[in-house]
């Protein structure tokens, strides 16, 4: 029997709406100094009690490992990359588990885990010892409006709040109900535009397969729209109006992948930034682009499919860069524009699906129905540059 919703995202979702009641009701007590005992109040109703104590074991070891280790100047790196091969090994164990026990009562606290790995990089590069107090870290790793989807803004970020303003209850709101238009948005196409009706297309019908194939993207994008939309609106309660963490429009009319980006998981891409591509771009931009989505495909996990998607969009950036170029030189501004949005859209649509699969096979027959044809683009935007 199909439902449009499990009962383990039921419980997800649950967590997620009180995140938005709670902190207003806080915020409206003045009590905000709870934030941290009822996150984890929260992920009890999203994960269960198992892993909240195991990210609470977690959390333990990485305050201790950051006093332990204040005085060493890459601590922030130490602290990204043990958290990062503590998120993996969980998720292998939870995988193992999963295969000997069957499907578990709810999702895996991984989404916590991650947001972790990036908020323990930021207290190892700007937690002052002498000047901030431990409840100002503790009150940073469980902050109510970001425990659950994120985004983990710096640490700087979140201590130096901006100043609020009396209208803050009503712009909350109002991003509030467009975060539920994303929603209905991403339950009304997920349920006509499934992975399993993707991979019936009948292969003969391009066009059409090329047009369902961007409107099952969009739905799934649409799920991030939605989580990340509420998440501003909960930030917007706390007074954060400098936290917006997803463009939607600018993702989805964006003419080159700068423009993607830029507008998709904001802060992560901030961190990902500062943590990898600066200290790598001295010795090649290519290179230190490469690497950055190599890192992000890793922080998602190990599945052969974050790979390849992370790592294509890495690779093809050149290419999309010089067709740019080409479009710019024989085409006028207004049409240029189209080409472009239309080249970007086709692009994010076809090498999305790896990510939204997550299985190979799924993902080779969803790109055989729509005949390779990004790899086919790819290949002749190659033949292009050569003879640029």
């Amino acid at each position: 029997m199909n439902k449009i919703v499990e009962m383990p995202e039921f419980r997800y979702i649950l967590a997620l709406f009180l995140t938005y009641f709670i902190t207003f009701g806080l915020k409206l007590t003045k009590r905000t100094n709870l934030f941290p005992l009822f996150s984890l109040c929260c992920i009890l109703i999203a994960f269960g009690i198992i892993d909240v104590i195991f990210f609470l074991v977690v959390v333990f070891s990485n305050i201790s490992a950051l006093y332990l280790f204040k005085r060493t100047e890459r601590i922030r790196f130490i602290m990204t990359g043990s958290n990062i091969l503590g998120l993996l090994l969980y998720q292998q164990l939870n995988n193992f588990i999963k295969g000997i026990y069957g499907e578990r009562l709810g999702p895996n606290i991984s989404g916590p885990l991650m947001m972790l790995v990036i908020k323990m990089y930021y207290l190892g590069k700007e937690y002052d010892f002498s000047t901030h107090t431990i409840y100002n870290l503790i009150s940073y790793i469980f902050y109510l409006p970001s425990i659950l989807v994120g985004p983990a803004p710096s640490f700087k970020g979140f201590i130096e709040k901006p100043k609020q303003t009396k209208k803050y209850i009503l712009f909350s709101l109002r991003v509030l109900m467009e975060s539920f238009i994303f929603m209905g948005l991403h339950l009304l196409i997920r349920s006509k535009f499934s992975v399993e009706k993707m991979l019936e297309m009948q292969k003969s019908n391009f066009f059409k397969n090329f047009l369902f194939l961007y409107v099952f993207s969009f739905g799934f994008r649409c799920k991030y729209y939605f989580v990340w939309t509420f998440a501003h609106s909960v930030f917007l309660l706390d007074g954060y109006t400098n936290q917006k963490n997803i463009f939607p429009l600018s993702v989805e009319f964006s003419t080159n992948i700068k423009g993607v980006t830029d507008s998709w998981n904001i802060c992560t891409n901030k961190w990902l930034k500062d943590c990898v591509f600066v200290p790598l771009k001295g010795y090649s931009i290519f290179m230190a682009s490469l690497a950055t989505f190599f890192v992000s495909a890793i922080w998602h996990g190990l599945n052969w499919c974050y790979f390849l998607m992370f790592l294509s969009f890495g690779l093809i950036i050149p290419f999309i860069r010089n067709n740019i170029r080409i479009y710019k030189k024989y085409l006028n501004d207004s049409i240029c524009k189209f080409v472009c949005l239309f080249q970007m859209m086709a692009i994010v649509s076809y090498f999305s699906v790896p990510f939204i699969t997550l299985d190979l096979d799924k993902t080779f027959s969803i790109w055989k129905n729509v005949n390779f044809y990004g790899h086919i683009f790819v290949l002749l935007s190659g033949f292009g540059m050569l003879l640029s």
